[in-house]
């Protein structure tokens, strides 16, 4: 397994509440298409990725990422994010790099 590479100044956060919000990755760069997720809030954060800036996650059917816990995930050709929290608030971090960090 080959160790996580963050991309250099790459990180972004969505600032989390119960409301859907997002941001872009930046510019598609196929070397860094792992995204190591990081949910610095209490409570569980959904994550959901999309080609625009309406792109909006919801409680229901996107990816959870637990409070307090890191996950690896694959941006494929998606260069934004967005992160929902079910209660609270709280940053979730999106870090492009290459590799695995888990």
């Amino acid at each position: 397994m080959k160790s996580f590479i963050p991309k250099a100044d790459s990180s972004v956060k969505i600032a989390g509440t119960t409301s859907s919000g997002n941001v872009s990755l930046g510019t598609l760069d196929l070397s860094h298409q792992d995204i190591l997720v990081t949910n610095l809030a209490a409570n569980p954060a959904f994550v959901k990725f999309g080609t625009d800036n309406t792109v909006a996650a919801g409680t229901d059917n996107d990816i959870p990422i637990p409070g307090g816990a890191s996950r690896m995930l694959n941006r494929q050709q998606h260069t934004y994010v967005a992160a929902i929290l079910t209660t609270g608030t709280g940053d979730v971090w999106f870090t492009p790099g290459c590799g695995s960090a888990l």
